[in-house]
């Protein structure tokens, strides 16, 4: 039997935001998301999750990853550290404490070194990127979300 493979498009933002929400175990096993388009103060956060540890995540799509995911994201982080116990009322069980602060995660199809080299200036507490790739093979289609390494490794940290 031969394969067949074929890469599918991603038509929109929102149909972007639904498979990264159907495929919420792929940024990390237990994730669970909680809402979508979330307005955090001035900004709005595509999807956020709870962790296996009950730390919410904080999850920014695009078809690119740019600059305004990146000012999004600050703006929205920066709300939630200023606000904590709004968004802890939006977690379910908010009775029970969860771990602070949220954590982020940026998925695009591309993710580029001019985008990593900027929030690697931020002082998030943990970062996580992911490049998703939509394709079919035989007929039959798939969602992936591949990691990347975003941090300095030796030879190229800053003077």
């Amino acid at each position: 039997m031969k394969l067949t493979f074929r890469k599918c498009e991603v038509k929109n933002l929102t149909e972007l935001e639904s498979l990264v929400a159907e495929h919420a175990e792929s940024v990390e096993p237990g994730l669970k998301i909680i809402a979508t388009n979330l307005n955090l103060g001035r900004s709005s956060v595509a999807l956020t999750g709870l962790d296996a540890e009950r730390r919410p995540v904080l999850i920014a799509v695009g078809l690119t990853a740019d600059d305004t995911m990146i000012f999004r994201m600050v703006e929205a982080y920066a709300w939630c550290l200023e606000y904590p116990e709004s968004v802890q009322r939006l977690l379910p069980g908010s009775d029970e404490p969860t771990d602070w602060p949220p954590r982020v995660a940026f998925v695009a199809e591309r993710i580029l070194e001019s985008f990593l080299r900027k929030i690697r200036l931020l002082k998030f507490p943990r970062v996580d990127c992911f490049e998703y790739r939509y394709v079919e093979v035989n007929g039959t289609t798939g969602f992936y979300l591949d990691p990347v390494d975003w941090t300095w490794d030796a030879a190229a940290q800053p003077p």
